[in-house]
């Protein structure tokens, strides 16, 4: 019995299409390990700089006395599988299935006025 059952897959699979699909997207990269625990409260933009690089972003804050430098980085990764096997003449039956997942991740640290690090959020990250 299994070994028909074997056979019929077999025979099924001939003129079938098998895909099979992975990828991984990044954008920005995080700061180095161990570099965002270096920002402190009271720390000047040109050391912040130093540590950190170049932010992603930088805004006025909803205050509008603080600025906000901004590092974000995504990650995001999918997979894929799909099987089409004909049945008949300009027919085919297919079956599909993926699964995806986005991570962004943000390190925001606020200046005041004279350029001091006055608050660091830690929110977005995981």
């Amino acid at each position: 019995m299994l070994r028909c059952l074997i056979a019929l897959l077999a025979c099924l699979c001939l003129p079938s299409c098998l895909t099979v699909e992975f990828s991984t997207v990044r954008a920005s990269l995080p700061p180095a390990e161990g570099t965002i625990q270096q920002i402190e409260a009271g720390m000047d933009l040109q050391n912040c700089l130093d540590i950190l690089g170049a932010p992603t972003s930088v805004r006025r804050a909803d205050d509008g006395w603080r600025t906000v430098m901004s590092w974000e980085w995504l990650v995001a990764e999918g997979f894929g599988v799909s099987f089409s096997v004909p049945i008949a003449d300009q027919a085919s039956a297919s079956a599909d299935y993926g699964s995806n997942s986005q991570d962004l991740q943000q390190f925001r640290v606020f200046f005041d006025a004279e350029y001091k690090v006055v608050e660091i959020s830690t929110d977005g990250l995981r």
